[in-house]
């Protein structure tokens, strides 16, 4: 049996300007949140997860827009089961995905519990590895995000930005982007609210044909002040030896019991 803990590398598209080793994502040895506690931060105070949030991740267990998937699953569990949660759903969408990402691990250790078995491919070899780790080992404790990101441009000019949101990253997905120098255009022309004298919203165009230097400064910005929480695994396979890192899937994650139905 192969075993695991989270490590800091994310298949999710937190944003196009995802850097490795940040604070906030490491497995440590102390747990921020208990199982128990009514209120996780920002403020969120989730439920545990009953058949209503069962039966609709069954239902969109194979969209690819995982974010998505995730902000809808968070916005149902903080109203009564069955009830409206669309004004939930703007909540969660204005978080940072790596709060809302801490906001899923609470949400899970709540409804299932901290230990976590999934099973996962080997890339080398195909072996099946079956997985484990304990979530409270990860520390959930995340700074608070700017309200805004000033950077000074090499031409001198200031620039403001907004942090990226959960609601970013799920749209981000939707729009299906291939390149990733089309999802950094994308991220820009939706974060960026004041290049110089002139202000937002931004043509993409215009946000295209800024020089490559000045995009990089920008997206430097948005990097250093986006807080990140990754939720992969660092897998070595049972069977070949190969390390590997296995990313976040949320049927394993909400759904153990599937896994042996499936």
């Amino acid at each position: 049996m192969a075993r695991s803990t989270p490590v800091a590398e994310s298949e999710t598209v937190m944003s196009p300007f995802h850097r490795r080793g940040r604070s906030g994502a490491a497995a440590t040895t102390a747990a921020r949140s208990e199982p128990d506690q009514p209120e996780l931060g920002d403020g969120l105070r989730l439920r545990p997860m009953t058949g209503f949030e069962e039966e609709f991740l069954e239902t969109v267990i194979a969209d690819p827009n995982t974010s998505r998937t995730c902000n809808e699953l968070l916005a149902r569990c903080l109203v009564p089961p069955g009830a409206d949660h669309r004004a939930a759903l703007d909540t969660v969408r204005a978080l940072t995905p790596a709060h809302r990402d801490a906001a899923l691990v609470g949400l899970r250790r709540r409804s299932l519990g901290d230990r976590v078995v999934s099973q996962v491919e080997c890339p080398g070899c195909s072996a099946t590895n079956e997985v484990e780790f304990d979530l409270s080992a990860i520390d959930l404790a995340l700074d608070t995000p700017p309200s805004s990101v000033r950077c000074r441009l090499e031409d001198d000019r200031e620039a403001v930005l907004r942090v990226p949101t959960a609601g970013d990253q799920a749209d981000l997905v939707a729009v299906g982007l291939t390149s990733d120098a089309a999802r950094r255009t994308w991220m820009l022309t939706r974060t960026l609210e004041r290049l110089g004298e002139a202000s937002g919203p931004f043509p993409e165009d215009a946000i295209r044909g800024l020089p490559t230097s000045i995009r990089r400064g920008l997206e430097e910005a948005l990097a250093d002040a986006s807080p990140e929480l990754d939720l992969s695994m660092s897998v070595q396979c049972y069977s070949c030896r190969l390390d590997f890192t296995s990313p976040f899937e949320i049927r394993g994650f909400f759904l153990p019991s599937s896994r042996a139905g499936s």
